[in-house]
This record gives C-alpha cells, sequence and structure tokens, in this order.
C-alpha cells in the first residue's frame, strides 16, 4: 500500500531535521580512547572508520595476496566450514518482488572454498554469524588477530558475543537489513562498502513482508 503524500512528506522532513541535528558524516577517527568512543559515537549512535586500531595484528601481514591464500590453506585448508552460495551473490535477497531468498548452505574444507570462491559458478561466501572464528574454526587463527578490541570492550562494558570471520569475492552483498546490536568490522584484506540509513528513515524505506524461499543448486542432468 502506497503512503499518502501528506504523510511522507511529514516522514521526509522529520527525517532532514533529524539528520540536521545528528549530521550526516561518517568521520575518520584514530584507534580513540574508550570514553572518546563511548562520548562521540557509542552514545549518540554515530558511525565512524577507525584507522590503526588493527595495524598491529599479525592476520595484516600474513593474509595478504596469494601468500596469504597459501598461508591460510596451510593452516587450517582440510577444515570443515559452512558457507553460503548463490547465483549472483545477493543473499537473504528480495527476488521478483515476491521472495525472500536465503543462500543455499554447503559445506566444504576451507581449501576447496577459495578454489572455488576464486573460480567456481557460483558466489561463495563465508559469512555465518554464528561466533565462526571462535566455534566452527575452533580458534585455530585467533593467534592472527585480538578476540577483541580493548577501547570498545570497556565503552560497551562487556567482551564481544560474537567474532566472525567473513571471506568473499567482489559480487558478495549483503543486502539492506537492521542489526539489533553494536558492531565492529575490521577488513583485514581487500575492502568492503557500507551504505548506513540513520534510524529516523525506516518509513521511507519500504519495510514488507515477502514468502520465504531458498536456492537449491539442481544437479547436473544424468548426475
Amino acid at each position: 500500500r502506497r503512503m499518502e503524500p501528506s504523510v511522507r512528506d511529514a516522514l521526509v522532513a522529520s527525517a532532514i531535521e533529524a539528520q540536521d541535528f545528528t549530521g550526516t558524516a561518517c568521520p575518520r577517527v584514530e584507534a580513540p580512547s574508550a570514553l572518546a568512543f563511548l562520548r562521540d559515537h557509542v552514545a549518540p549512535n554515530r558511525p565512524c572508520v577507525i584507522t590503526g586500531a588493527i595495524s598491529h595484528w599479525p592476520a595484516m601481514r600474513r593474509w595478504q595476496g596469494e601468500e596469504g591464500d597459501e598461508y591460510l590453506s596451510d593452516k587450517f585448508g582440510d577444515h570443515q566450514i559452512k558457507i553460503n552460495a548463490t547465483p549472483d551473490g545477493r543473499g537473504d535477497a528480495v527476488l521478483d518482488g515476491r521472495y525472500f531468498v536465503l543462500p543455499e548452505e554447503r559445506e566444504m574444507t576451507f581449501r576447496d572454498f577459495l578454489r572455488e570462491m576464486r573460480g567456481g559458478a557460483d558466489v561463495l561466501y563465508l559469512s555465518h554469524q554464528n561466533d565462526n572464528l571462535r566455534l566452527q574454526l575452533q580458534g585455530i587463527i585467533l593467534p592472527d588477530v585480538d578476540p577483541s578490541l580493548p577501547f570498545a570492550d570497556q565503552a560497551l562494558g562487556l567482551q564481544p558475543d560474537a567474532v566472525n570471520l567473513w571471506v568473499g569475492p567482489a559480487a558478495a552483498v549483503t543486502t539492506l537489513h537492521k542489526d539489533h546490536y553494536e558492531n565492529l568490522y575490521a577488513v583485514v584484506r581487500g575492502r568492503k562498502h557500507f551504505t548506513l540509513y540513520p534510524p529516523t528513515s525506516l518509513p521511507l524505506l519500504y519495510p514488507a513482508r515477502y514468502t520465504p524461499k531458498q536456492y537449491r543448486k539442481s544437479p547436473p542432468e544424468g548426475g
């Protein structure tokens, strides 16, 4: 059902007013203190790009390029992992304006995942949000990364509920969603593009219900 113009105009005006008050910039800040992070970003719900906070991680050296692939394969290449697979990289996405389609879940070794991610027919994405770095991967590579960020632990008053490792190609896209918890996303290799909307924009994003579906790859003929 379409929104009445008068209602939409009022919501747009309210969203603009709120953004004028909170600002729309996403500043870059050098590894902040716990107090500065709490005061300037956590309390006012203001996102930021943090620099210099993970430059000391061994992963920043060991995981880069082809040598990084070899290192990770040697480290836990035979370890079984669960990954998400889609034909176009859009998992958990609306399809044809009617369906909310979940990715297909597959199980394979990390070594096979890296190989198929580079040259397979489907878009593979290691992106489970189940504390996979500590549970699914059994903490094998925790010596390469810190288990948390001290300034964030102090600002939030607790340790992370989950620490996840996400690995995927440029085609892998996480569609628009809302998280109900604080997130800190550390980019060790490559780049990640985020599009953020303030809470005041929610009525303008047309939330709706869709019929759930899930991708399933058909077996080859004769197979």
